[in-house]
């Protein structure tokens, strides 16, 4: 391949990296507007007690996603700037993968948590 054609394939990976990131810090706050908004707290009240696991795990996620979408674009430019030179092999598609699959689990614990704290059991 090309080096201009690769440079232009990785800074297109890179981009939609760059969005995931941004996906799962603006996601971050949901738990948050769904405990005030839906369940109704009060905003001087402390969100402890409306926080279950879900939402805890769920945010682990968020910032795994973000984290992982920071390695990514690392090491993207990485072998973008080294890309004729023999190197350790950096494991770009796994950081990208895992990036969008802790995204896609951090909204999937999020609904289940939603779900938990409308509904919960007695």
């Amino acid at each position: 391949m090309p080096k201009d054609q690769y440079v232009l394939m990785m800074k297109s990976w890179m981009e939609a990296a760059k969005s995931c990131g941004q996906l799962a810090m603006a996601a971050m706050f949901l738990p948050v507007f769904v405990a005030r908004d839906l369940l109704g707290v009060d905003k001087g009240a402390a969100m402890l007690n409306h926080i279950n696991g879900s939402f805890l795990l769920a945010w682990a996620g968020f910032i795994l996603a973000i984290a992982l979408s920071h390695t990514y674009q690392i090491s993207a430019t990485t072998l973008i700037h080294s890309f004729e030179a023999k190197q350790p092999r950096l494991f770009p598609r796994l950081q990208f993968w895992l990036m969008v699959a802790s995204l896609l689990g951090g909204m999937a614990l999020f609904v289940n948590g939603s779900l938990e704290a409308l509904h919960p059991s007695t």
